[in-house]
């Protein structure tokens, strides 16, 4: 789409186009695991668990009490737990977190507030958090289990 000005000059090729998003607005409280397949913007308040393979991104008004796992993690509000990315965490510079961070990339902006940990790997893989059984994503489990004999043994 191209929008002119009076005096017919393009001053705008095309709109931005912009993968599909899920949105949690400033009134609402989630409470519970999410998994989901979209980017999630959250400017609300979220009690629980995230998993996604894409962008997920706290608002500035966004609460975040629970583990993530993504792509890739923004942080401009509130988020207290473990983030696991895939690409990068990024906190920004009026974002606050605390927890555990692991990921490839940790971009943490100047005035941002971190209190914890942060792991950096060569290769942080989301098929390792993700299986799908019967329509549903479950954790992967990183040990095998053990396997024990007729009488009790190893």
């Amino acid at each position: 789409m191209a929008f002119k000005s009076k005096s017919n000059e393009i001053v705008y090729q095309e709109i931005e186009k912009r993968e599909v998003s899920s949105h949690i607005g400033k009134t609402m409280l989630i409470e519970g695991e999410i998994i989901s397949e979209e980017n999630l913007d959250i400017e609300g308040k979220v009690k629980g668990n995230i998993k996604t393979k894409k962008k997920v991104y706290i608002g500035k008004d966004g609460y975040v009490e629970g583990d993530i796992i993504s792509t890739t993690v923004e942080i401009i509000g509130r988020a207290k737990g473990k983030v696991t990315a895939e690409d990068k965490i990024i906190i920004g510079n009026t974002g606050n977190f605390s927890g555990t961070l692991n990921s490839n990339k940790i971009v943490i902006k100047d005035g941002a507030i971190f209190n914890g940990k942060s792991n950096m790997k060569k290769r942080v893989k989301l098929d390792s958090y993700f299986n799908k059984k019967n329509g549903k994503n479950e954790k992967v489990e990183d040990k095998e289990e053990e396997k024990v004999g007729d009488d009790g043994s190893n």
